[in-house]
């Protein structure tokens, strides 16, 4: 009897588990594993795209030349680069993606400590890379 109960449940989760993926799959069902995958890869989509542009600075041979040829503008780079890591951090944490948000917190970890000058110039204040999604910036008053 229990070996039926177990069979019967283990057989009503592979059931639920299949919605999605029946054959024939009907319109619906295609429709639905669309959104899913879709939503899917455009997480991955966007986290890649952070990693790709941390990596193009923080692991090219001189980053600090990089932020003064960019000059004023690299506050405003800073700026976005930070309000869109937390904004996915947000969504993440709503999603409960702990993965996500471990990702995120090692591309945050590739940004050393620095500053934002009142000019919008940014200063790297070390070598090393130990930032945080909660922050690793001073701006000067």
């Amino acid at each position: 009897m229990k070996t039926t109960i177990i069979l019967l449940l283990a057989a009503a989760s592979l059931n639920a588990q299949s919605v999605l993926v029946t054959n024939p799959e009907t319109p619906e069902q295609a429709t639905a594993r669309a959104v899913v995958q879709n939503i899917q890869q455009t997480k991955q989509v966007i986290i890649g795209q952070l990693r790709h542009s941390n990596e193009v600075i923080w692991k090219s041979p001189n980053p600090q030349g990089a932020l003064d040829i960019l000059g004023p503008r690299a506050g405003e780079v800073f700026a976005l680069n930070t309000a869109i890591m937390q904004f996915c951090a947000q969504l993440l944490t709503q999603a409960g993606d702990a993965g996500g948000l471990a990702e995120l917190e090692r591309i945050a970890a590739m940004v050393p400590p620095h500053t934002i000058n009142p000019d919008g110039t940014v200063t790297i204040t070390t070598n090393s890379g130990n930032g945080t999604l909660s922050g690793n910036q001073t701006t000067q008053p």
